[in-house]
């Protein structure tokens, strides 16, 4: 999914913005309340992302920083 009305969470660019639900571990069943948009790049690609350098990227954002940026998103449309 992509979502222009957003900008990216790391690098706050509006380019290729892609949802990333925010998980625990590869394990946990997906939550669509909680999601981070996040650019292309910052999604799979670079080494400070979920998918391209998982551990480099919950060090800078760790788990809770993520969770209350979803939960802020999905509150805002909630309304």
């Amino acid at each position: 999914m992509q979502e222009q009305s957003f900008r990216c969470f790391v690098c706050n660019t509006n380019n290729n913005i892609e949802m990333h639900h925010v998980k625990k571990s590869s394990s946990c069943k997906k939550n669509h309340k909680q999601l981070i948009p996040l650019c292309m790049d910052h999604h799979r690609y670079n080494k400070v992302s979920p998918h391209g350098g998982s551990k480099r990227f919950l060090k800078l954002y760790p788990m809770p920083i993520q969770i209350e940026k979803a939960d802020l998103i999905y509150n805002l449309y909630q309304s």
